[in-house]
This record gives C-alpha cells, structure tokens and sequence, in this order.
C-alpha cells in the first residue's frame, strides 16, 4: 500500500480505499458515484468481499493481491498520455543453484493451519509477479501475521478455500491456490461464476525448484481433491507463453498438457479462460 501511495503522488491521482474488514474509508477528495454505491451496499451489509480492502484510483477500482502496482502506473499513464516506461519485471533471486529433483523427494501436502506459514512465505518471497526485494523483511513478517490472521480465519475455514504445498525433503518448493468461482469472480477474476466450480488463483514454484514437474503434481493433487469432493470442474486464466513473466505465469500449453480445454473466453492480451472438467 506504501508502494501504491507514493505512486498516487508522483502522478498526482487521487488514491481512496475502504477497509472492509475494519470500515476504514480513506480519501482525500470527494468519493465518486461507483465508490458511493460501494460505500451504500458495505453500509447496508450487502457486500462482503474475499479480500479486506477495495482501493480506488482517481474512481477506478483496482482489484488483485498483492495490489498489482505496475499495471497501476501503465492505467495511469493511459489516462493522462504519458508513456508508461515499465520497471523490469523478475524472480527473487535465490541464493541457491537449480536443482535436480528426484520424484520420490516430492511430497504434496494440503494446506492446513499448521502449514499456512510456508503458504504465505511461497506466496509473498516467490511468486512471479513479485519484482525483487518488493517486500522488506519488516513487511513480509507484517504481512504474513496479517494474512495467516485474515486470510485464515475469514476465508480458509469458511469460504471453501482449497490449496496444497509441495515439499523437496522439509522445504516448501511451490504451492496451489483456488477459491470458489462465485468468490473469484466478486474480487475481479474472469471465471464463469458458477458454484460448482473450483479457481486457480496462484501456481508458484521456485525458480531454483522449477522443470521438476512439481507444478504438474501440484494441478492433479488439485483434480483429485476436485473429483472427491462437491466441485465438477477447476477452471484458470490461463496466459499465452512467451517471454515476459506475465506470459509465463499461467501457461496455457501448461494447463493444456493436463486436460484443461478452451472455453473462448479471452482478453487483449492473449489469455484465456480454461475450464478441466470432472467425469462424475
């Protein structure tokens, strides 16, 4: 939220946001008519939200976790004509060498209360979309005390969350995330919004754990865990493939090698929405 601050005041826009966790509402001007409305169902107990915090740029709302401050700054620039001079996107870099993994030293563990910790390590330390160092060490700590506490207990126990952790030997090398497609859909996903279906929000594995098939373990422990349970499919938006992080991140070829098909649903940048179905 630092980050987004300061980008709000560099480019002299005007950055609102309301807390739904603890109804803080913060602005600096008067709230637009969509914040208002927002404002209206929040008040009225209407909307409750997966995440805590709907932010606002000049009116417009910005959805994701973390707040995806890059492509802030590129909407930002579109409005005012200025062009968008992108940072360098890129992994942590681990202080270990790639490693060659057998299979048996593999284990896919679900993510329960006792594990959440490593969940939010894997997710705050390693993920794609994360430019380096983006968070201190003093931030990573609040922000795992604020996401096991939150996160946990507001949507883990009661809101169908369902994710597993892959493990080399004790460390955790990538997890799985998915939520319920009602749920994705409110926060901003694109997905069918159905409520037998399963999203995959996150697939992370870290660089130096990477071409293990730890992420083609990780998606079937997440079939499997769909076909024995109330879900009949498991749907991801999947990205084109190419060289920026971005499209590699949810590789459609990826998704496509385990049974996942396309749905038609796409955006400008080449994604696509991809939906694997259960048999049941």
């Amino acid at each position: 939220m630092t980050k987004l601050k300061l980008l709000c005041e560099k480019y002299n826009c005007n950055l609102e946001t309301i807390n739904l966790y603890n109804f803080d509402f913060s602005t600096r001007e008067k709230y637009s008519p969509s914040e208002q409305a927002l404002l209206k169902q929040i008040l009225e107990g209407k909307r409750i939200d997966y995440f805590f915090t709907t932010v606002f740029v000049d009116g417009e709302e910005i959805s994701g976790f973390p707040i995806p401050v890059l492509s802030v700054e590129e909407r930002i620039c579109s409005k005012l004509g200025i062009e968008y001079q992108p940072q360098e996107e890129s992994f942590p870099s681990p202080n270990r060498k790639r490693h060659n993994i057998a299979t048996e030293e593999i284990s896919i563990q679900l993510i329960t209360p006792d594990n959440f910790d490593d969940e939010c390590e894997l997710c705050l330390t390693h993920h794609p979309l994360i430019p380096n160092n983006y968070y201190s060490r003093e931030q990573l700590e609040r922000a795992k005390e604020g996401k096991i506490k939150q996160f946990l207990e507001k949507v883990f126990n009661s809101e169908g969350f369902v994710g597993f952790i892959a493990y080399v030997g004790n460390e955790p090398a990538g997890m799985i995330e998915a939520i319920p497609s009602e749920i994705a859909r409110r926060i901003g996903f694109v997905c069918s919004g159905d409520k037998s279906s399963l999203v995959i929000t996150c697939l992370t594995v870290r660089a130096e754990f990477q071409n293990c098939g730890i992420g083609r373990m990780l998606v079937k422990a997440l079939v499997n865990k769909m076909e024995n349970e109330r879900w009949n499919q498991i749907e991801v938006f999947g990205t084109p493939g190419g060289e920026s992080l971005w499209e590699k991140w949810q590789s459609i070829p990826f998704y496509k090698k385990l049974g996942f098909v396309n749905t038609g649903i796409k955006n400008k940048k080449g994604g696509e929405l991809l939906v694997f179905k259960t048999e049941k």
